[in-house]
C-alpha cells in the first residue's frame, strides 16, 4: 500500500478566525452602507414626507383612536410615575431614619458615632 505522499493541513485555527472576522467586517459595513442610502432616499423622497405629515397629523386629530390611545399612555404613565413617587416618599419616611438630621442629647451636644 503506498504511503500518501501529500496530506491536507487545515490553515492554523487564528488564520481562520481572522478570515472569518474579515468576512463578516464586509457583511456589516455592507449592510451599513446599504441602510445608509436606503435611509438618503427615504429622506428626500418628497411624496413620502407629505404622506408622512398627512399621516400624523389625521393620527393626532382629536377623536381619532390613535389620539385616544396616545391620551390613555400618556394618563397611565402619569399615575405610574405619581404611584412610584408615592412609594418612595413611603419607603424614605418608613425607613429612611438616616436622612434625618440627628437629635441632640440632653447635654446639647449632638452625638457623634
Amino acid at each position: 500500500m503506498p504511503a500518501t505522499r501529500f496530506t491536507k493541513v487545515s490553515p492554523p485555527f487564528e488564520t481562520r478566525v481572522s478570515d472569518s472576522l474579515f468576512v463578516q467586517l464586509q457583511n456589516v459595513v455592507g449592510f451599513g452602507l446599504r441602510l445608509h442610502d436606503q435611509f438618503n432616499e427615504t429622506v428626500h423622497d418628497q411624496e413620502f414626507a407629505t404622506r408622512t405629515t398627512h399621516a400624523v397629523v389625521d393620527a393626532l386629530r382629536p377623536g381619532s383612536l390613535p389620539f385616544l390611545l396616545l391620551v390613555v399612555a400618556a394618563a397611565a404613565f402619569t399615575l405610574h410615575a405619581l404611584v412610584v413617587l408615592r412609594d418612595t416618599n413611603r419607603i424614605l419616611r418608613d425607613h429612611g431614619h438616616f436622612l434625618q438630621p440627628e437629635k441632640d442629647d440632653s447635654n446639647g451636644k449632638a452625638h457623634v458615632d
